[in-house]
């Protein structure tokens, strides 16, 4: 009967232990993505545009993707404190932080440039040295981008979303905003801009950190976002806010 009983606990022990394993084996190559606000890109109920051209990228992908909805600074706090493997855009961003042998980055979502944006009715700003003495309305996050071209003593301040800064703008409490496009397609109309005149132009690709076995997923997603943009299905999703682009 003892022999019997040990033989129970032998196998119920080894049936847990086999359980474990397999467990490990399924969340093994669980991937963290943090998503922060980009205005018509990332939206909070997850319908963002990059947020569905992911859904179609990753379902065929054999890594387990949780992606949580941040504020920007918290996202990026997440990010560089390594809380989480992957975060949408600040590519260039992270590589100046952490150190470009740090990170490694996936095909585009998407391109985008940066631009001095004024009221309807007022004359776009065709020479940066216009905003000088104004009041100047940004993101905060995405002054990591444009500032170090911005004219030295431009009164930038900063606020959590382009909405904000859009209603400050409607009401004549800002005399300019700095944003990019296409997050701000929808509210072009609007708008006056020099499209001369960007600030900087550059790609929005998931980031992630090198090292920390994202590189195979980042492989993988990349074949499948190139697949996905040259089918078709990036400009299908959302005409408005799609530009065009060529990269790798």
């Amino acid at each position: 009967m003892q022999h019997f009983r040990l033989m129970g606990l032998f196998k119920a022990l080894l049936f847990l232990f086999a359980s474990s394993l397999l467990f490990a084996e399924e969340y093994r190559d669980e991937i963290k993505m943090a998503a922060p606000h980009i205005t018509s890109l990332i939206e909070a109920d997850g319908k963002g545009y990059y947020q569905r051209i992911m859904q179609q990228a990753l379902e065929p992908l054999p890594q387990l993707v949780s992606q949580q909805y941040y504020p920007y600074k918290r996202a990026l706090l997440m990010f560089e404190q390594g809380r989480v493997n992957c975060i949408y855009s600040f590519t260039k961003v992270m590589e100046n932080k952490l150190g470009k042998e740090n990170i490694i980055s996936s095909y585009p979502l998407g391109a985008f440039a940066y631009y001095v944006f004024s009221p309807k009715g007022v004359s776009a700003v065709h020479s940066l040295s216009e905003i000088l003495n104004k009041r100047v309305g940004g993101t905060i996050g995405h002054d990591e981008y444009y500032r170090h071209r911005l004219p030295e003593g431009t009164n930038l301040s900063l606020l959590d979303k382009d909405q904000q800064n859009l209603q400050l703008l409607k009401l004549g409490r800002l005399d300019y905003l700095i944003g990019a496009l296409p997050d701000l397609s929808p509210y072009v109309s609007e708008l006056n801009y020099d499209a001369n005149l960007p600030l900087i132009e550059s790609y929005d690709r998931i980031t992630c950190h090198a090292g920390d076995g994202s590189a195979e997923f980042i492989s993988l997603l990349s074949a499948q976002l190139k697949q996905l943009k040259e089918g078709g299905v990036y400009q299908a999703l959302a005409p408005d806010l799609y530009l065009d682009f060529d990269a790798n």
